[in-house]
């Protein structure tokens, strides 16, 4: 019997959380799964750690010959994936039990190409209050153009569409008919993979009241900083714009482009000064991204979608008295 559902876990070297994301994934209550580890390139020995798991035939292991992040993994793991729909899991992270039942119960009345679930974030300390991505309690049913707005910033609604990919469920027949595919050994890619997938979907649903539980651990791609930072910012923003040029689609979603660019580069801009501590080092890096703006970003039309309040705190940040006496 064919699996209902392909569940891809990429992982480059082995970290304690990996137990409880294979524990999840096997207590699903959806039990007609399939598991697929993708190892990229770990310096661990990966099958050592989990020969007890290895013993459910729903879980297959495969290892790559050559490092290609996140992306690659991903990639390889679609190739052999054999179920109606596919699932994105890190290995530090971990689905809520009814996560599988529910969005492909959905996916299936619906006929709807993405489900998107809610995502919370986890650590290893306990917050005060619970810090939500995206939370869905009730069914919601957009077209793409919608999802993208709102993903890109450009609607406010009492919904959020987030850019990972480990939050979304995905017809298979979706993904090969398009050749969607992520890049490889880059950062956002996963940002990337969504543009392209949410623009070319008639349908996406939100499931309420299922979690994808993303863990943030210290020294994570998104808890660290170095010169790739701004070099995959390049690449997203030429990447973007590119797929919407391609597509005459750019006239449209100029705006929204323009959006996702202001966001992740107050992304690079926070980490810089939270993760670099030498003011020369940091006042370096900021100058690096100044190039790289001047790349991604024309600037007679970035002012066009300025309101005069923006433009004024671009130009003299934190002038909140425009009073002359």
């Amino acid at each position: 019997m064919e699996p209902i559902v392909s569940i891809i876990v990429p992982i480059r070297n082995f970290g304690n959380y990996f137990y409880k994301c294979l524990d999840f994934l096997i207590a699903q209550t959806l039990t007609n799964i399939e598991i697929i580890i993708v190892d990229d390139c770990s310096e661990d020995d990966i099958l050592f750690y989990i020969p007890r798991y290895l013993e459910d035939i729903r879980i297959k292991y495969i290892k790559l010959e050559k490092q290609s992040g996140p992306g690659g993994a991903r990639n390889r793991g679609m190739e052999i994936a054999r179920g109606n729909y596919i699932a994105f899991c890190d290995s530090d992270d971990w689905f809520d039990l009814d996560y599988c039942k529910k969005a492909c119960e959905l996916l299936d009345a619906t006929n709807a190409d993405i489900a998107m679930c809610g995502q919370i974030r986890e650590y290893d300390s306990s917050t005060a209050e619970p810090l939500y991505k995206c939370c869905y309690h009730t069914f919601y049913e957009l077209s793409g153009d919608m999802a993208f707005q709102l993903m890109s910033y450009n609607y406010k609604a009492e919904i959020k569409v987030i850019p990972p990919c480990n939050n979304k469920i995905y017809r298979r027949r979706f993904l090969e008919c398009h050749h969607f595919r992520f890049q490889e050994n880059v950062y956002f890619q996963d940002t990337i993979f969504s543009v392209e997938t949410i623009l070319n979907c008639q349908k996406i649903i939100c499931v309420p009241d299922v979690l994808y539980h993303h863990y943030r651990r210290t020294g994570s791609i998104i808890q660290s900083f170095d010169q790739k930072h701004i070099d995959d910012f390049r690449n997203l923003g030429n990447s973007i714009r590119q797929y919407l040029q391609t597509n005459n689609l750019y006239t449209k979603y100029k705006k929204n482009y323009y959006n996702m660019i202001t966001h992740f580069y107050g992304v690079i801009i926070r980490e810089i000064f939270q993760f670099i501590v030498d003011d020369t080092k940091r006042k370096e890096n900021m100058v690096q991204t100044f190039t790289v703006l001047k790349e991604i970003i024309n600037t007679e039309e970035y002012i066009h979608f300025l309101t005069a309040e923006q433009l004024k705190q671009h130009l003299v940040p934190g002038l909140d008295d425009t009073s002359l006496y």
